[in-house]
């Protein structure tokens, strides 16, 4: 018996994304310059005519700045959006096959305001205690069985974007270090190495991390599974529980 593919169903494999991203973030400047590389596979039956990226940073004026994208080692020109970004694809990418897309940018992490009640809660910047990167790099958004894009519009409150899983390989370095920062992240690094934190996290939805020189951590083994707790001091007494 072959199953039918339900309409509207989100086509979710691992394997069809794999992210490669270098990041030099300068903690003094608030900037960081990145390099990223998507490997995109279709595993849909309908040929891709064109790629849509969330950019959830474009929603931040002056946040990001793209310097350089190719695909397939070609240039080509980004449609640049509200909070997304498009290429068009000079052929078809039909089912099983694969493209390459690499992008240049620069993120300004914007000052945290402090929370109002007239005003949308900010999660991507910095405050003098941290630095938050949250839906920081263009992601590719996942497609349903129909071959169409699935993106929503934001809005003032709320998730809007939904996640395919993706396979990542993330290179963190840090210039003007604070003394005894921590990196708080999706992930427990591979290695560290020279102010270095890389990162190889597979069948994940995102990659998110936050830095910090006030953090302190408390783990414990659940289940054989290690829990990690990230807090300020002044949390502490919550974050140990």
């Amino acid at each position: 018996i072959t199953e039918t593919p339900l309409a509207g169903k989100v086509l979710d494999q691992p394997e069809s994304i794999y992210y490669t991203i270098n990041v030099i973030f300068d903690y003094l400047n608030q900037t960081a310059n990145v390099e990223q590389r998507i490997i995109y596979k279709n595993n849909s039956q309908i040929p891709l005519k064109e790629l849509l990226l969330s950019c959830d940073v474009l929603r931040t004026d002056g946040a990001f700045l793209l310097s350089d994208s190719k695909i397939d080692g070609n240039i080509v020109n980004a449609e640049i959006g509200d909070f997304w970004l498009k290429f068009q694809l000079s052929k078809p990418l039909e089912f099983n096959h694969k493209l390459v897309l690499d992008l240049k940018y620069q993120l300004n992490l914007p000052k945290i305001p402090e929370p109002s009640d007239d005003k949308k809660p900010v999660i991507f910047g910095y405050t003098i205690l941290q630095s938050n990167f949250v839906d920081w790099y263009p992601m590719i958004v996942p497609r349903d069985n129909d071959g169409q894009w699935i993106l929503h519009d934001p809005w003032f409150y709320g998730e809007y974007l939904v996640y395919p899983l993706a396979n990542f390989d993330i290179t963190l370095k840090i210039e003007n270090a604070p003394v005894g920062y921590i990196i708080a992240a999706s992930d427990a690094p591979t290695t560290v190495e020279n102010e270095a934190h890389t990162f190889f996290y597979e069948n994940a939805r995102n990659f998110v991390w936050s830095i910090s020189p006030s953090f302190q951590f408390s783990q414990e083994k659940i289940d054989g599974i290690t829990v990690t707790s990230y807090y300020f001091p002044f949390h502490q007494a919550a974050g140990v529980h």
